[in-house]
């Protein structure tokens, strides 16, 4: 079968007209209808993209935007969106082709898609609801004492994904949560820091975190300590090795951009706990915890003004 007779075949099983395949691979319409023509080779990226979404098509996954979460994204922000999603349609394929190649999963997860998590024994893959019926994973951890580590754990990992999968296989449009204010509040905030995973350097920051470091220093100007926890993990599943120096850039940020302007507080009166090694410490291990960081900044923020009335 030539390419083009291919690209015909997945066109027509996906239901895509050339709009949509030419919205989808973030190419021109006119690039699509040269495919079809065979006036034009098609890229290997882009029939991959496309025989990956036939393949979770036919495993009953959702595999584009839905039109409301694209009708929540700026204009000048969804092609980058749609590569994004794009991106996590491949990672999925890749996963679950993988775990098949094995002979599927060595042992079965236990999934709740209300909470949101899948569980083996000590060890736990936090997922959140997309738009599109589909899910993306979040974060991993374990309780039996052993450090996680992607490296290491990636096979039982993927295992879990994939027991994820078959769960939305089996319903394929779970009942997500119910829509809290933070579940909503998280759920933007990781959609941003997603966004600025995808982009390199900005007006403020000429290196690679830069986009990511503007998005933080918005969130501590509105004090919502939470989504910087969120953005913090979300923009370091994308990033892994850039994590430990974003990790040392919340405290700063918290304070230049948080604390110092809460009312009543006096900047040359907490310089010394601003490079207390004891409170950097706190603030960057409570990080991957919204709840704890929160509790953190807020027992900082009662230690500075009672530092204050003692002086």
């Amino acid at each position: 079968m030539t390419e083009q007779k291919a690209l015909d075949e997945i066109l027509k099983s996906l239901g895509l007209s050339e709009v949509d395949a030419a919205e989808f691979l973030g190419v021109s319409v006119r690039t699509v209808k040269r495919w079809r023509q065979a006036t034009e080779e098609i890229p290997g990226p882009a029939l991959r993209a496309l025989e990956a979404c036939v393949r979770l098509h036919r495993h009953g996954l959702s595999w584009r935007p839905s039109e409301a979460e694209l009708a929540e994204i700026p204009p000048s922000e969804v092609s980058d969106y749609v590569g994004l999603h794009r991106a996590h349609v491949l990672d999925l394929d890749g996963i679950l082709q993988r775990v098949d190649a094995r002979g599927g999963p060595s042992r079965s997860w236990s999934v709740d898609p209300t909470s949101g998590t899948a569980n083996l024994g000590a060890l736990t893959i936090t997922f959140y609801h997309l738009r599109s019926g589909s899910f993306s994973p979040s974060t991993y951890s374990r309780t039996d004492g052993v450090a996680p580590d992607l490296v290491r754990d990636r096979a039982l990992i993927e295992d879990g994904i994939a027991s994820i999968a078959a769960a939305f296989r089996l319903s394929p449009s779970p009942a997500p949560p119910p829509s809290t204010g933070d579940i909503e509040h998280d759920r933007r905030i990781r959609l941003q820091a997603q966004m600025a995973a995808l982009q390199y350097g900005s007006s403020a920051h000429l290196f690679a975190d830069g986009p990511f470091l503007d998005l933080m220093t918005e969130l501590a100007k509105k004090g919502a300590i939470r989504g910087i926890s969120v953005a913090t993990a979300e923009y370091c599943l994308v990033h892994p090795r850039r994590r430990g120096m974003v990790v040392q850039r919340v405290p700063p940020k918290i304070w230049n951009h948080y604390i110092l302007g809460v009312p009543g507080v006096d900047p040359l009166r907490c310089l010394p706990l601003m490079s207390d090694d004891v409170w950097t410490g706190a603030i960057e291990d409570a990080v991957a915890d919204p709840d704890r960081l929160e509790r953190v900044v807020k027992d900082l923020i009662g230690r500075v003004k009672g530092v204050q009335t003692a002086v």
